[in-house]
């Protein structure tokens, strides 16, 4: 069964997470996407990325980058975002955006399967 309260929650945590770690005045997109086997929710930020151990690491329980670390972030929001998605059948993507072999911002997305029947 789908809880929507958890999926609110997971959204929430990710949208939260691109406005926390973004510069000030700078654009976040959401996306939306049904494709054929899956919907896709997706936050794109134009932030600093992800560093390559927080691609690893950041959806395990208290992993935070001391240098990301503003007081509010303890390193439980994705490792929560990740459970709920495994509890939906879905998964959690996390990407950083390049141009000219620079970072120029993270997307996160929520992957739920279409195919399953709940």
């Amino acid at each position: 069964m789908i809880d929507g309260k958890a999926i609110q929650k997971a959204f929430q945590n990710i949208v939260s997470n691109a406005v926390d770690f973004s510069e000030e005045y700078t654009e976040l997109k959401l996306q939306f996407q049904k494709h054929i086997s899956e919907y896709r929710i997706s936050v794109t930020d134009s932030g600093k990325g992800f560093s390559e151990e927080s691609l690893k690491r950041a959806t395990q329980k208290f992993y935070s980058e001391n240098k990301a670390r503003n007081g509010t972030h303890y390193g439980l929001g994705l490792a929560i975002v990740n459970k709920i998605m495994r509890e939906h059948f879905g998964f959690l993507r996390l990407e950083n955006l390049e141009e000219n072999n620079k970072i120029i911002g993270a997307r996160v997305t929520l992957v739920f399967p279409l195919d399953r029947k709940f």
